[in-house]
């Protein structure tokens, strides 16, 4: 399940709920591993030997929402045979048209595993934000919850559009 984390180029084209267009769409459109956080380089998606616990990694998505490229941070908090927990942050700023939604470091999840017995595995999800300029514009809550079923959906090999949206409105 760890190794399936570390394919970031899988997400591209990963699909959630958008309450505000009211249909299924394109949330990553460009999913890539990155050298680093300053002048990322694309390189190949992150080995299983690469994900161990303590060293940071990043990779780049475009998403649909944004304004350009997102570099984030993904550490590896724990990890074993029967669960692990990724820390994601982002490592660059989030804009909006001529607005700044996130400073680096503002948008953090943390995304727990465990192994419920055979291929069965628990998912729980925390994030959390420095309100920035989304006090402007609203929390947003359903929009966070979508996104974290669509990374779930995409982690347990549902497809993207087949279960009920978490969410329908704000």
């Amino acid at each position: 399940m760890l190794a399936e984390f570390g394919r970031v180029s899988s997400m591209s084209g990963l699909k959630y709920w958008s309450i505000s267009d009211e249909r299924w769409q394109v949330l990553v459109e460009r999913s890539e591993a990155v050298t680093g956080p300053d002048h990322p380089e694309v390189r190949p998606d992150f080995t299983p030997a690469e994900l161990q616990p303590g060293r940071d990694l990043y990779f780049r998505q475009r998403e649909n929402r944004g304004s350009g490229d997102i570099v984030y941070r993904l550490h590896v908090l724990a990890s074993g045979p029967d669960g692990f927990s990724v820390d994601l942050a982002n490592a660059s700023g989030i804009d909006f048209m001529f607005f700044r939604l996130f400073a680096p470091g503002d948008l953090r999840s943390v995304y727990f595993f465990q192994r419920l017995g055979g291929d069965e595995w628990g998912y729980w999800a925390v994030g959390g934000t420095h309100l920035g300029m989304t006090g402007v514009f609203g929390a947003h809550i359903g929009s966070f919850e979508n996104r974290a079923m669509a990374l779930y959906r995409h982690f347990a090999g549902v497809p993207d559009d087949q279960e009920p949206p978490a969410a329908i409105e704000e």
